[in-house]
């Protein structure tokens, strides 16, 4: 793969670029595949986020805890390079490595995988964090981060 877009055919929210990793960027045969990552940074950063408001949509300015990749920052600018972690994601890291500081979870590696979940009244796909440090596994790259369900790539070890 040369683009986070391609395979878009398979899956169709390959075609909206973002700068956060989705769901969508971790599929693969079956419910999805772990792909490990390496934190490289973590800050919270101010993020335009989609909410419901009564029965419309809007746009709002929120505080969000970004967690970087090593593997991702290398890749060109076209590539996700975070997580925008919710409180699910960010206390498993923080029993694995520390409640605080957040700067104790940098040169950690965590597994990231796709799973179905209820949010909001609504089934949805979300990425979780193993509760475990990842052991050897696939590391994310540009040639497995963003695979469809179609296209799996090389299963983990």
């Amino acid at each position: 793969m040369t683009s986070p877009t391609d395979g878009w055919e398979k899956d169709w929210r390959l075609a909206f670029p973002r700068d956060s990793i989705g769901a969508q960027h971790l599929k693969g045969k079956g419910p999805g595949r772990d792909v490990a990552f390496t934190i490289s940074r973590v800050q919270l950063e101010e993020k335009e986020m989609l909410r419901t408001v009564g029965d419309r949509k809007e746009r709002r300015k929120e505080k969000k805890l970004l967690v970087y990749f090593k593997e991702l920052e290398r890749l060109g600018p076209e590539w996700p390079k975070h997580l925008i972690c919710n409180t699910t994601n960010a206390s498993t890291i923080a029993l694995m490595y520390g409640m605080s500081p957040t700067t104790d979870w940098i040169g950690k590696r965590i597994t990231l995988y796709a799973e179905w979940v209820s949010a909001w009244g609504e089934k949805k796909e979300a990425v979780r964090i193993r509760p475990t440090p990842p052991r050897g596994g696939t590391t994310a790259n540009a040639a497995n981060v963003d695979k469809s369900p179609a296209d799996p790539g090389p299963e983990d070890s």
